[in-house]
């Protein structure tokens, strides 16, 4: 079967310091890519119907007012579909890493249903509308919130999700991926050196001996197994960190560019107008008024 275009986003939640993200904003396009990520994500839309839904091997339509978790590593993506953009939609994004509650503390009997939820969440899960307008209460308001409150206000989310009825499981029990995403153990060694040496002058022959394979086996390889070159596999990995970087900080884009390898402005302006379907300006500018970490 042939491998899908698929995506490794680097988000903007900072492992040894954020707790979660949230973006909320107005948007009338849906322009990014198929993708994973290790961070759970719950996803909120409201006002787009007609947008097409892929996570895993599910492909859906959705109605008015969507609401799903996905969980770790499971591909996913919402695509403009039958959507034409002419009413703007408004779009809430949370993203979370797994170890946001102890394992311990998951075992609890008041957190069980959370447990049950994160697990079924490796193959995503929906809810059915009559649930979403109950709990939208809660995840409307959630970036209003400040420091501490912000965090019980999601776990008021968690438990409303959890307990909601008529919610469903959208990837098949058939669909397989491994748990970090990737199809084939080198494809994510070499993800894993990249990140390490990403901000480094890197060459092909340097990653495929990491990976203790030739050249023209590696290329092979992570053309077959990721649909792209491997320029392209490297620059979905620095223009993470570059869209991370525009979000997270206050470096100019020029600083950007080169902590993140590339070695001219505008070969990085380039590169990530073709990645985002928008300049780094644009794309800054988009995201930092509705961003907020917690």
């Amino acid at each position: 079967m042939k491998q899908p275009i698929v995506s490794c986003e680097v988000t903007a939640l900072n492992d040894n310091s954020d707790t979660f993200l949230v973006f909320d904003r107005i948007k009338s396009d849906f322009i990014y890519p198929l993708h994973f990520h290790p961070e759970y994500e719950i996803n909120c839309i409201i006002g787009a119907k007609g947008v097409k839904r892929v996570m895993g091997d599910s492909v859906e339509e959705i109605s008015d007012i969507e609401l799903c978790i996905v969980g770790p590593n499971l591909y996913h993506v919402w695509q403009k579909g039958n959507y034409d953009g002419s009413k703007p939609c408004r779009e809430i994004t949370i993203q979370f890493n797994g170890d946001i509650l102890s394992s311990q503390l998951l075992e609890k009997q008041i957190f069980r249903s959370i447990a049950d939820m994160f697990q079924r969440s490796s193959q995503g899960v929906t809810f059915a509308e009559e649930s979403i307008r109950n709990i939208l209460p809660i995840i409307t308001t959630i970036s209003e919130k400040r420091g501490f409150e912000s965090f019980i206000s999601l776990l008021n989310l968690l438990h409303a999700m959890s307990v909601a009825p008529y919610q469903r499981q959208l990837a098949h029990v058939s669909f397989q991926q491994s748990p970090s995403g990737f199809t084939d153990e080198r494809v994510e060694q070499a993800y894993n050196y990249l990140k390490d040496h990403y901000f480094e002058k890197i060459k092909v022959e340097e990653v495929a001996q990491a990976v203790r394979m030739s050249t023209v086996s590696f290329t092979r390889l992570i053309k077959n197994r990721t649909g792209k070159c491997f320029v392209d596999f490297l620059n979905d990995i620095r223009i993470g960190y570059a869209a991370r970087l525009m979000v997270d900080s206050n470096k100019t884009i020029s600083e950007i560019c080169y902590s993140c390898g590339f070695n001219n402005i505008s070969n990085f302006n380039r590169v990530f107008k073709h990645h985002q379907s928008m300049t780094p300006s644009e794309y800054r500018n988009a995201y930092q008024g509705s961003r907020k970490v917690y």
